[in-house]
């Protein structure tokens, strides 16, 4: 695609582009586009020296030169849509089980991918085998999403107290039967009482205390919904609402809170799971301003209110530190005025404005209307010819996907 059929940087849209799905690739495309609207993760992509260090070779995949690529491409075709072609052809690299036209879990993938860049940023990278996140190994992985648990034993007898640290990228919480987000948190937090087992204090054999906490908590905070669970009759989807906030404050959650430190959170990404275990479809909700939210589910793109966004069946939330990132919105205003300067009115709108200071946006104003959102055909190197997007998009595969008013709809009920 040659840089002159584009329209004006800045007449289009201010988040990414749609993701043609290949086959099968709807787990792929709705965790791509939380990662691509990821700002603190894209910064650190952006300055990390690796991409033009890599050592892989032709033909070999690197899924950190990879990933920036991708975002590269969705920043550059934002209002477009394009097709991933290198990550789907590439599965089997991120984990050897995966493979092209099979519907995998969206989860699975995002933790297996982070770990692969994270295994490519300390040179840990051995075949189709994925390493683990070290404790002691730094990453800019591990410094976006990377916090600590710990798992506390306290003798109920003499009160010996021993204290197990896990490195984290996400959490899992278990939904069953909860009402919210909040709730799920206090059950992975709450004190349980373990059968008595011999004390390293007192060396009695004494019933003990475990409570699982945060101990770091970090810049972006990854919560996976366990929808999934076993049954009499194999494995079975928790379809019930679990509400979630727009902000989030998780001091409640820390093994020692500080007063003077800011832990609220503020929602930008949403991963929906639609349908059941043999036959389901993936797509995404991003936030690029305070008040702008838009579906992302695969070549389609379309504006969505927040209080649509908090009535969807979440399966994994997606939440960034408050004043710690400017918005994508913001983000991209600014890399297009370095880029392409725009003259003053636009170098005034593209200051890098954090969460907190954009409370004075109306829905919509930072974006174009939906007509700018378009479809190419391939990758950004191709020169295939630009069409609208309702006019059609590339689908292949037997998703159980919804129609857009569909999902729509579904929020509204809720």
């Amino acid at each position: 695609m040659e840089a002159g059929s584009l329209p004006p940087e800045d007449s289009r849209p201010l988040f990414g582009a749609g993701l043609n799905n290949i086959w099968n690739t709807c787990f792929l495309n709705a965790v791509l586009q939380c990662l691509t609207h990821t700002v603190p993760l894209v910064e650190k992509l952006r300055a990390s020296d690796h991409y033009s260090t890599c050592s892989a070779g032709p033909g070999e995949f690197c899924a950190l030169c990879a990933l920036r690529h991708h975002i590269d491409n969705c920043l550059y075709l934002s209002g477009y849509v394009f097709t991933p072609k290198h990550f789907a052809s590439n599965l089997s690299k991120i984990l050897s089980e995966f493979e092209l036209g099979s519907q995998e879990d969206a989860h699975e993938f995002l933790q297996c991918l982070l770990i692969r860049v994270h295994d490519c940023c300390i040179g840990l990278v051995s075949g189709n085998q994925l390493l683990s996140v070290g404790d002691d190994t730094d990453s800019l992985i591990k410094q976006v999403f990377g916090g600590r648990a710990i798992s506390r034993l306290r003798c109920s007898d003499c009160g010996h107290v021993s204290d197990t640290f896990e490195s984290l990228l996400d959490l899992s919480l278990g939904i069953d039967g909860m009402a919210s987000l909040t709730e799920a948190l206090e059950s992975y937090t709450k004190v349980e009482m373990l059968e008595p087992s011999e004390c390293d204090g007192c060396h009695a054999k004494v019933p003990k205390e475990k409570q699982l906490k945060l101990d770091q908590a970090p810049q972006v905070a990854l919560f996976h919904l366990k929808r999934f669970k076993m049954d009499g009759a194999g494995v079975c989807k928790i379809n019930n609402l679990v509400e979630f906030p727009l902000d989030l404050d998780l001091q409640p959650f820390l093994s020692s809170p500080q007063d003077e430190e800011q832990l609220n959170y503020d929602l930008y990404a949403v991963v929906v799971h639609h349908g059941n275990m043999d036959r389901g479809h993936y797509f995404s909700f991003i936030r690029s301003s305070q008040s702008s939210w838009h579906l992302m589910d695969d070549a389609d793109v379309a504006r969505c209110s927040a209080m649509q966004v908090l009535n969807m069946p979440a399966y994994m939330l997606f939440y960034i530190k408050q004043g710690s990132s400017p918005w994508i919105s913001s983000f991209i205003r600014d890399w297009r005025d370095k880029n392409f300067g725009f003259g003053e009115s636009s170098r005034r709108s593209s200051s890098m404005d954090s969460p907190e200071t954009r409370e004075d946006q109306s829905p919509g104003t930072d974006d174009t209307p939906e007509s700018v959102i378009y479809e190419v055909e391939g990758d950004s190197s191709s020169s295939a010819p630009l069409r609208p997007c309702n006019q059609g998009g590339i689908s292949y595969g037997a998703e159980k996907k919804p129609p857009l008013d569909e999902v729509m709809k579904q929020s509204a009920h809720h």
